[in-house]
Formats: C-alpha cells, sequence, structure tokens
C-alpha cells in the first residue's frame, strides 16, 4: 500500500492537496500512469511526454476510482483543479516516480535485487535468470520486467510491483544517451549487477565501444539505501569483451566472469545439435556453496545464447539457485522474433527481427551458419539505426562478414543504408536485391514466396519491421528487448 502522505515525504516539495478528505486516511494499493488500466483504489500518476499528457486524464483517472493523483505544481496552479480525489502535488511527476520507486526498493528487507545492462542480450539473460529463480523459488516469489519496459518510465514502474511475497525482483536497465544507466541503477540499487556485452550499440550516442563501456559500467556502482545502507554489488561480466577494462574501474564489489574463455568463474562449452537443439555444458566456480557442472540440452541455439546462459547460472549460485539452473534453462522461452524458428509452407523461417546492431547480427549468423548445412539460404537484412557517423562503415564491414559466413546466400537488403552498403562490397556483387521497406519485400514474397526447403532469415533494427516480411500463419503477437 502506498500512504498518500507518507509519499509527500518521500517526494522532495511535494504537498498534499486533500481537498476536504482526510488525508491519514488515504492509501493507494498501486501507482498507475494509464487511465485505460483498472484504477479502482490507484495512485494515478500523471506523467508528461512529446505525444500526450497524463494531466488531460486526470478527471478521468479520479471518475475512475483512483483513490489519490499525482501531478505537478504547475499543472495544480494553472487550472486550480478540484477533484472528489486527494492529489500530490510535485514539482516533476517523472521525477516523483522515480523517488518513490527508488524508495519502494528499500521496503522490503529479504528483497534481491538484480540489475541487467548491456549492447545486447539483456532480455535473453532477465529470461534465463527468471526462468531458473521460478524453477527454485516459485513464480510468485520472482518479479522480473515485463516486455521492453526498461527505460526511465518502465524501469520505475516495474520496481514499484514489488510486494512482500518477492523474493528477487530481475530488472533490465536500458540506454541510448549517456547518463541514463546512472540514473536506473541509482533507483534500482542492485545487489547483483551483470553487463550481458558491450557492442556497437546506439553508437551515435556514446562516440566509441568505450564510451558504451564507461555507460554500462555504472551500473557497479556502489549505492546508498535509507538508514546508511550501502549496497555494492556482485558485478558480473563477460570473461572477454571490448572495454572490459573499463568496466572493471567501475566496480565496487566482487567481480565474477562469464563465457568461454577458461578462466571465467562461469565457463560454458557449446555444441550445436540441430535447428533448434543445442548442448551446453557449463562449470560455475562462484565460491563455497556456489559450485557446480552441469549438462544443459535446450532449444535455443547459438553461441551468444550459450554466453547468456553462463551469465545467468552466475546469478543462480549467487542467490541459491545454482541446483535449478539445469531445470530452468531447459523451459527457457524467449519473447518473440529472437531466433524464433518456425517453418511454413515448408520454408523454414528465423525471425530475428526485434531489433539489431553489427555485434547482435554478426552473433545470428554465425547461429544460422550452424545450421544451414547445403540448404538454399535468403538473409533479409534491414537498416541498423542509431550508429552515427561510422554507420556507413559498420553497415559495409556487417555485410564483409556475413557474405564471408554464408558464402552461398542470397541477400534482400531493406532500406537505403544497407542497401547503399552492399555496392561498396565486392562479396555482395550479383547476390542481393534492394528494397526500401519491408512492405515492398512482403508483396514480393506474396507473388514469389521463398522456394521450399530453403531458409529464410530475418534481422533489422526495430524500426524497419522486418516481421511484416513473414507470412501471416507464422504466429501470434510478438513480445517486446
Amino acid at each position: 500500500m502506498f500512504d498518500i502522505k507518507e509519499l509527500a515525504g518521500v517526494v522532495d516539495g511535494a504537498e498534499v492537496a486533500s481537498f476536504g478528505a482526510d488525508v491519514a486516511a488515504v492509501s493507494a494499493g498501486r501507482v498507475e500512469t494509464d487511465t485505460r488500466k483498472d484504477l479502482n483504489g490507484a495512485l494515478f500518476l500523471a506523467l508528461k511526454g512529446e505525444r500526450f499528457d497524463g494531466h488531460d486524464f486526470v478527471d478521468a483517472a479520479a471518475a475512475g476510482g483512483a483513490a489519490a493523483v499525482c501531478v505537478s505544481s504547475e499543472y495544480a496552479e494553472s487550472r486550480v483543479p478540484r477533484f472528489p480525489v486527494p492529489a500530490l502535488v510535485v514539482p516533476d511527476t517523472l521525477k516523483a516516480l522515480q523517488s518513490i520507486a527508488a524508495w519502494h526498493r528499500w521496503r522490503f528487507p529479504g528483497l534481491k535485487v538484480v540489475g541487467i545492462t548491456g549492447s545486447s542480450g539483456k532480455t535473453s539473460v532477465k529470461e534465463m535468470i527468471r526462468s531458473i529463480l521460478v524453477e527454485a523459488f516459485g513464480s510468485d516469489a520472482v518479479l522480473a520486467t515485463e516486455g521492453n519496459t526498461n527505460n526511465h518510465i518502465g524501469l520505475p514502474m516495474n520496481l514499484l510491483r514489488a510486494v512482500p511475497e518477492h523474493r528477487v525482483a530481475v530488472l533490465e536497465l536500458g540506454t541510448n544517451h549517456p547518463g541514463e544507466i546512472e540514473v536506473l541503477a541509482e533507483i534500482a540499487a542492485p545487489d547483483i549487477a551483470v553487463a550481458t556485452s558491450i557492442g556497437n550499440a546506439h553508437i551515435e550516442f556514446f562516440g566509441d565501444l568505450d564510451g558504451v563501456a564507461r555507460e554500462k559500467g555504472t551500473i557497479f556502482k556502489e549505492r546508498s539505501g535509507p538508514g546508511g545502507k550501502v549496497v555494492a554489488p556482485i558485478a558480473i561480466l563477460p570473461a572477454e569483451c571490448p572495454g572490459r577494462s573499463i568496466l572493471l574501474e567501475y566496480v565496487s564489489g566482487e567481480a565474477l566472469s562469464f563465457g568461454f574463455d577458461d578462466s571465467a568463474t562461469a565457463k560454458v562449452d557449446y555444441e550445436s545439435l540441430d535447428a533448434t537443439t543445442a548442448l551446453l555444458g557449463l562449470r560455475v566456480s562462484a565460491g563455497e556453496g556456489a559450485r557446480g557442472e552441469f549438462d544443459v540440452k535446450w532449444g535455443l541455439g547459438g553461441r551468444h545464447q550459450a554466453s547468456n546462459a553462463a551469465a545467468a547460472a552466475l546469478v543462480a549460485a549467487r542467490l541459491g539457485a545454482l541446483d535449478a539452473v539445469p531445470a530452468g534453462l531447459a523451459n527457457c522461452e524467449l519473447p518473440g522474433m529472437r531466433m524464433k524458428v518456425e517453418e511454413i509452407d515448408g520454408v523454414t523461417w528465423i525471425n530475428d527481427a526485434y531489433n539489431a546492431n553489427p555485434d547482435s547480427v554478426r552473433a545470428a549468423v554465425d547461429r544460422v551458419a550452424e545450421i544451414a548445412e547445403s540448404r538454399d539460404i535468403l538473409v533479409v537484412l534491414g537498416d541498423m539505426f542509431e550508429l552515427g557517423s561510422e554507420s556507413a562503415r559498420l553497415h559495409e564491414e556487417t555485410l564483409e562478414f556475413v557474405a564471408r559466413r554464408l558464402p552461398d546466400a542470397d541477400f534482400a537488403l531493406v532500406g537505403g543504408t544497407m542497401s547503399a552498403a552492399a555496392g561498396r562490397v565486392s562479396d555482395m556483387s550479383g547476390r542481393f536485391d534492394a528494397y526500401a521497406a519491408a512492405e515492398e519485400l512482403s508483396e514480393r514474397f506474396r507473388s514469389d514466396p521463398p522456394s521450399s526447403g530453403g531458409i529464410v532469415f530475418l534481422k533489422g533494427s526495430r524500426g524497419m519491421g522486418l516481421e511484416r516480411c513473414v507470412p501471416k500463419n507464422a504466429g501470434g503477437p510478438v513480445d517486446g528487448n
């Protein structure tokens, strides 16, 4: 429960407008920011965005049963509102949301928070950890980020769902501009912090890989809580990755590593069995009571996913759930458009179109090469966004890699940047068709479908919408890293 009077003491500069109500008796069961949801007994917090202003829906929230509303001082002064419910009036409603979430994080002394960041792999690692912990503790004990809600609004909202029954909160921390991980880590104050990878994602805003490492590394910093409590998170990072020395500069507690290197605290071996199955060999040595060796047969392929599994196993080891690793990994299912394999009319569609950067393209193509055998392959690649001044070079280098890794593949390139880069790559000569948008390629597939027995692999940035090229009978809705 959220006591409105208590919240006024949590948020700097907050005041309560009671409108005649007995504020001491006013509490809300949860915090909501969307009037389309059930608001009965909730605190409606009015956020202002680029395309909407939650203050426009305050009256609707009150009519919908909200116990109270949280509004900005500017709104309160300009509108002089009078509602049938009390209002928490604050200088900035977004900062109020974040302050309330940071305070709520410390309300449960037994709650362990796992924070996950990285250029790619955040959602995969989160889902692996969630699956292992549910196996160990039960679903009611595990809170995890929903969908792709890992930003300055989504993370607080996920954290505010914590209740006394939760033993662990597994939270993604996303960023595309410098300083954002610092803000999110201050709110979440993770007990265990994971950096999945350092790569060329959002490089337009971070400058180079060192800049990416500096941004991600802030998740490892020491955080302070109420009553002088200090959390120096256990840092979990790749045994080998760009910017690793920079990541280590931020570590305030113990550092553990994962990957294929023999020195890794969690070392993984990987063998691809077929298009939908792989075999993992995991050796975890994370301290007394946190050691084990496992063989895991699972439905997720690719060396990058095997590395992610090693990171998840380290988290489990430190939370006393090591024995649940084999079953948890074996039962793990990733959200849509992450190497989703489906056979439709004799064609194997590999849909990895949720998002893309140069590193994730290479990792996915390595997996496709494992299962290609002698089959016909059509690689559908879309533009990769937020690469800044390096965009042309990185597109060209990515295509050079893919063309070499899949020497017999044909290509359908969607977007001007990818298509232009192909014209500069000698190995691509005569191997590709260019399309301005996914709709054009989808139209081609309707009139000239891929050959039965072949493979179609799709990868591109989220805005390219390459999933629209997959036949409509390919399955249901897609979840969103």
